[in-house]
């Protein structure tokens, strides 16, 4: 019988590191100063996450910048803070951002909420996609030439051509959408930041609802919102996020696609919808995750395991929802 050799186990220590509730307040103040490009709403989320893991901080009195003094503050967010899994992430997610940034000024030597893990990553979509029928059903409602049936068809052939998120329609102008001599793009803004900064490819069939829907405008100018907002408050000014969502869903349930449909269909299921159709008429992981603005691999990697469910490939009319030239 032969010996088993065992693997030598890898000391992977952290030298404590204690500081006095005011130097760490220092410290937490000049990382808050370093998210100054971020967005409000970003350095929002940072600065409400941290206040509590001061509050920890303060209580526990031995935090010491160790595994297993984040596993204690994990511990406290789940059990006595009562959080779900989704906020722990969240919460777990910043003080590791700030342990990096003490890092990176020298005050840690490795970062000790890298070693603790958030929430479980999801093995499937929280939400739904929409089948080839169901397409069709949502396409058919969108028909028409009112302002409202345009404006909404180019909401949604946005959301699929370009898999766009309400956000980043929201803060979407009329010169945003460019041809560059080859093909069309746009330039959109995402979560968390604080500029238009990626650019990505638009379907002809995108444009072309787009067009249609601007021709009733007479505002058309570049530098104008691409979808206004129609509220007494802020009438012609920009869509907001809330106003757009409640459109599209509406759209969902008249077409008759929500009928007998779990909760989990949304605005963002065309998103999902999209991401499927892109995987399925052959792009790679990495072209995918370029147009889905994705930064984690296995995250892409679901659409191409659900590949094949859509079927695109056998109707070129649908595939022109999100085929784009070639660069």
């Amino acid at each position: 019988m032969k010996e088993r050799k065992v693997k030598p186990v890898i000391s992977d220590v952290f030298t404590p590191v204690h500081m006095s509730l005011s130097t760490m307040n220092e410290y937490l103040a000049a990382f808050l100063v370093s998210l100054k490009d971020k967005s409000k709403e970003t350095f929002g989320t940072y600065q409400r996450c941290l206040r509590d893991f001061t509050y920890f901080f303060t209580v526990d009195k031995n935090f010491a910048f160790t595994v297993k003094c984040v596993e204690r503050y994990k511990h406290y967010l789940i059990h006595e803070k009562k959080m779900a899994e989704v906020s722990m992430s969240q919460y777990l997610t910043s003080l590791r951002r700030f342990c990096n940034y003490l890092v990176e000024t020298g005050v840690l030597a490795k970062n000790p909420a890298k070693r603790v893990s958030g929430g479980r990553r999801p093995k499937k979509h929280t939400r739904s996609f929409i089948s080839q029928a169901e397409m069709d059903m949502l396409l058919k409602a969108l028909e028409g030439d009112e302002y409202e049936q345009l404006r909404d068809n180019a909401i949604v052939r946005f959301m699929i051509g370009c898999a766009v998120s309400e956000l980043e329609l929201t803060r979407m102008d009329i010169g945003d959408l460019k041809h560059d001599g080859k093909r069309w793009t746009v330039i959109v803004q995402g979560k968390g930041k604080t500029v238009k900064d990626v650019i990505l490819p638009v379907p002809q069939s995108v444009v072309d609802a787009v067009h249609k829907y601007l021709a009733l405008r007479s505002d058309a100018t570049p530098d104008r919102p691409m979808f206004l907002s129609r509220s007494n408050r802020a009438r012609n000014g920009y869509m907001n996020i809330r106003s757009m969502r409640e459109f599209v869903h509406l759209r969902l349930i008249n077409s008759g696609i929500k009928h007998g449909r779990d909760l989990r269909l949304t605005p963002f299921s065309l998103r999902h919808t999209a991401g499927v159709m892109i995987a399925e008429l052959g792009a790679t992981v990495e072209e995918l995750m370029q147009r889905l603005r994705l930064e984690w691999r296995p995250t892409a990697m679901i659409y191409f395991q659900q590949a094949g469910q859509f079927g695109v490939t056998t109707r070129e009319d649908l595939a022109a929802l999100v085929q784009v030239p070639k660069e």
